[in-house]
């Protein structure tokens, strides 16, 4: 039988393409509970999603669970998932972590106790950090 460390952990995953998805995969593997925030099928961000390696993406879907969230409209709904979480997992870009307000110092204001996974898509010295993950 195969070890489970990481029984009982709650991650939060709010990524996109690769990194961060790919993380979280590998911690359902090993035992947690992830949950993965998704823009809702009707938005743009969804769509182009699911047309990119949509055989991918459901397999970074496997043995998550998946909640569609608005996160312009719909913060308040990601508080409570923020407040209820172990772990955190991104890969969002610095721009899109402050305009969610989702950057470490803030997500720890709202949970002490989480642990805040930053992937950025690049280096965050380099000349590019501020690129989308997928760029």
């Amino acid at each position: 039988e195969r070890a489970m460390p990481l029984l009982g952990v709650r991650v939060l995953e709010l990524g996109t393409f690769i990194a961060g998805p790919l993380t979280a995969t590998h911690l359902v593997k090993l035992g947690a509970s992830v949950t993965a925030i998704q823009p809702p099928a009707t938005s743009r961000g969804a769509r182009s999603a699911s047309a990119f390696m949509p055989h991918m993406q459901k397999a970074l879907q496997q043995g998550k669970r998946v909640v569609p969230l608005d996160l312009d409209t719909q913060r308040g709904s990601l508080t409570k998932w923020i407040c209820t979480s172990d772990v955190l997992i991104t890969n969002f870009s610095k721009q899109t972590l402050a305009k969610h307000s989702l950057d470490a110092a803030t997500v720890l204001t709202e949970n002490p106790g989480i642990i805040h996974v930053w992937l950025p898509g690049f280096a965050a010295a380099d000349y590019v950090s501020e690129a989308p993950p997928d760029a």
